[in-house]
């Protein structure tokens, strides 16, 4: 049986969402790349704050995270599918603006690999 272990955005998509205005109390990538949990530091400790951000400059949310954020703030919806259930292991994303559907791609191990995709699909082709 497989456990479930968060999914967490790449470092690339990090940069983006935060230039997007993404806003998190989750994980963060420092300046090299890698992922680290930083304390709870309240907003308007300063002093602390400053210093944190210096460092820990990209907050990392979990998949989960940026689909609902997605939907919420920018009407962009995004769904994975096992498009082989014999085998389970193709998965396709599809890509939804209002109504309209923007872009599927198949051929994903998992779910996590089309979620991830379909993210890097939405920051090169400048969808929000």
């Amino acid at each position: 049986m497989k456990t479930l272990e968060p999914k967490y955005v790449t470092f690339e998509q990090a940069k983006w969402l935060k230039e997007k205005g993404y806003k998190s109390k989750s994980r963060y990538y420092d300046g090299s790349g890698k992922l680290v949990s930083v304390p709870n530091i309240p907003e308007n400790d300063y002093r602390h704050t400053n210093n944190y951000m210096q460092r820990f400059r990209w907050e990392a949310p979990e998949q989960w995270e940026v689909v609902e954020w997605f939907e919420q703030r920018f009407n962009v919806y995004i769904d994975t599918r096992c498009v082989n259930s014999t085998r389970g292991d193709n998965f396709e994303f599809c890509i939804h603006k209002m109504n309209d559907i923007i872009e599927t791609k198949n051929g994903f191990n998992t779910r996590q690999e089309a979620y991830s995709e379909a993210f890097d699909y939405i920051r090169l082709n400048n969808l929000i």
